[in-house]
């Protein structure tokens, strides 16, 4: 836990929420790339996971158990009304990149190698 939250402190404001959101959910990549505000329930407070995002393509998990509803702790329900300020009005999906579109794999690991550690992209 000591590790998660040295991370959390120190990685750009950007990414925190979505990283809050990993850590404490164990939700995929892929997951959270697809996730949409239709999908959070904050009233029942779940996420429900029912689409996944593989080599840009959005579509649905590959199992049945991936088909899920993901209780909220309450760090994850501050960090997504803190997200809904920045990404509501700009669209249906939860986590954006700066051109208001799905955050990519490829495209997430070479912004938080370079804004959060100052590390090139390789």
């Amino acid at each position: 836990m000591e590790e998660v939250n040295k991370f959390l402190d120190n990685v750009h404001v950007q990414y925190r929420n979505f990283f809050v959101i990993a850590f404490f959910t164990g939700m995929r990549f892929g997951e959270m790339s697809a996730l949409k505000w239709q999908n959070v329930d904050f009233k029942l407070g779940v996420i429900k996971v029912r689409e996944t995002r593989v080599r840009g393509e959005e579509g649905s998990p590959k199992t049945k158990r991936s088909i899920r509803d993901v209780t909220m702790l309450t760090r994850v329900v501050e960090a997504l009304r803190d997200q809904r300020k920045y990404a509501i009005e700009k669209g249906e999906y939860v986590f954006l990149n700066q051109y208001h579109r799905p955050l990519l794999p490829d495209s997430m690991n070479q912004h938080i190698r370079k804004i959060t550690f100052g590390f090139p992209a390789s």
